[in-house]
C-alpha cells in the first residue's frame, strides 16, 4: 500500500496482482497482518481498518478502529492476536482489544510517534518519536519506565526489538542505528552504526533474530548480522531507484520484501542479497508492505 490510496495483493510466486482494495480516505501509512493471517490491518489518517485476507470478494473493511486524530504510523499485534497497539502523529500510543470497540489504554507522548515495537515479553511497548526519544511503556503498571535518546532533536523513524529479546534498535534521520542491550532495569548502549548516508525509514528483525534490515532514503537496504563485537553488514540490496520505505522478512528468514517510492516492491534472497522478483502496478509510492506467510 502507499500514496495511491489502495491495497494491492500480489501472488508472491508469480508476482501478479490478484486483488485491489480501495482505501479512499487517505494514503496507506502502515500494514500488519494478524498472527493467524486472517486479516490485514491498515493504518491511515486517522483510522485503522481490518480487511479479510482470504475472502477476495470482500473489499470493504470488516472492522474500523477510530480514536487517533492524525496519521497512524505503526501497528503491531500481540502474539495471540487478542490485542494490538498503534503509534500516531497525534503524539499518542494506543492499545486496542480486537474483541471490543475503542481503545483500552493510551499513552500521551510529547512528540509525534513514528514507530512502536512490542517486547517479546508482551508486556512492554517500545516507541520512537520525532524528538529523538526512545521510551519503554510498561503496560502492567501503565507508565513509562525508561527513556533514552541517541541524538537529541534527530527524529527516530523506526524501532525494533529482537525476537530473542537480546537487543533493541532505533534508526534515525541521520542514517544512524543505535543498539541497546536489554536488561531488567536499563538500556545499555551497545553500538552506534553509521548505517546509511540518508534517512533510515525502517528497521526490522527476522523472526529468529538472525538478520537486521535497514531501509533508507538513499535507495538501498542493508542487511546486518550480530557478531561478537556487534552488528556487521553482510549485504546491501541495490535495485530500487528511490526511497525504500518498508520491509518485512519471510517467516523462515530466507527472504526480504521491500517497498519503495519507485512504485515497486521487490523480493530478495536474504542469504545472497540477490533480487528474486519485482512487483509492479502501483501508480505512486509504496510506503507499506506485509507478507502472508503462514
Amino acid at each position: 500500500g502507499g500514496y495511491s490510496q489502495e491495497i494491492k495483493f500480489h501472488n508472491v510466486v508469480r508476482g501478479d496482482c490478484v486483488r485491489t482494495v480501495r482505501f479512499d480516505e487517505s494514503q496507506v501509512n502502515c500494514l500488519a497482518t494478524t498472527p493467524d493471517y486472517q486479516y490485514v490491518a491498515v493504518g491511515g489518517k486517522p483510522y485503522v481498518r481490518f480487511y479479510d485476507i482470504a475472502n477476495a470478494s470482500q473489499n470493504m473493511p470488516v472492522t474500523t478502529y477510530d480514536g487517533h486524530t492524525s496519521n497512524v504510523t505503526s501497528i503491531v499485534f500481540e502474539q495471540e492476536g487478542k490485542w494490538f497497539c498503534t503509534g500516531s502523529e497525534d503524539n499518542t500510543v494506543k492499545v486496542w482489544d480486537c474483541r471490543a470497540t475503542g481503545f483500552q489504554l493510551c499513552l500521551e507522548n510529547n512528540s509525534q510517534v513514528h514507530s512502536v515495537a512490542l517486547h517479546p515479553n508482551q508486556g512492554e511497548i517500545v516507541l520512537g518519536d520525532h524528538s529523538g526519544k526512545v521510551a519503554v511503556w510498561d503496560l502492567t503498571v501503565n507508565k513509562t519506565r525508561r527513556e533514552v535518546c541517541g541524538e537529541e532533536s534527530v527524529p527516530v523513524k523506526s524501532v525494533a526489538v529482537a525476537p530473542d529479546a537480546s537487543v533493541a534498535v532505533a534508526a534515525n534521520h541521520k542514517g544512524h542505528v543505535y543498539v541497546w542491550q536489554l536488561r531488567d532495569d536499563s538500556f545499555d548502549l551497545l553500538q552506534k552504526i553509521d548505517a546509511h548516508n540518508s534517512y533510515i525509514l525502517k528497521c526490522a528483525f527476522s523472526n529468529g533474530s538472525r538478520y537486521l534490515a535497514t531501509t533508507s532514503a538513499d535507495g538501498t537496504t542493508n542487511l546486518w548480522r550480530f557478531q561478537a563485537v556487534g552488528f556487521t553488514r553482510v549485504n546491501t540490496l541495490v535495485g530500487h531507484r528511490k526511497w525504500v520505505w518498508d520491509c518485512v522478512f519471510s517467516a523462515d528468514e530466507g527472504y526480504l520484501l521491500t517497498g519503495s517510492s519507485d512504485c515497486t516492491c521487490r523480493l530478495w534472497d536474504a542469504n545472497t542479497g540477490q533480487q528474486c522478483l519485482e512487483f509492479v502496478g502501483q501508480k505512486k509510492a509504496v510506503t507499506a508492505v506485509a507478507l502472508v506467510d503462514p
